[in-house]
């Protein structure tokens, strides 16, 4: 099911022609130590987002992830700094 979802999103970047930029893809051991570092498990079907894009902006909108700085990042569209900015405001 996931990789067809992947391979659909793949594919739906390709056919519009829009721009699209992507950080990735995140290694395995930049996907763990983000997992450790938020101290939350990431789904499956996320890690393989990571794997594929690490972050994606395509169409206007832009999906967190993993950047190459892994965790030195400070800003959108990373993950880990997006979820301790929002750990923050509780």
């Amino acid at each position: 099911m996931n990789d067809d979802l992947f391979l659909k999103i793949a594919q739906e970047i390709g056919d519009s022609g829009e721009l699209h930029y992507v950080s990735g893809p995140a290694t395995e051991d930049l996907i763990s130590s983000h997992e450790a570092y938020v101290e939350v498990p990431f789904s499956e079907s996320y890690k393989i987002f990571l794997r594929q894009y690490g972050t994606l902006t395509f169409n206007g909108l832009s999906f967190y992830g993993i950047s190459k700085q892994g965790l030195s990042t400070n800003s959108a569209p990373d993950v880990k700094s997006v979820t301790l900015e929002a750990r923050k405001s509780r």
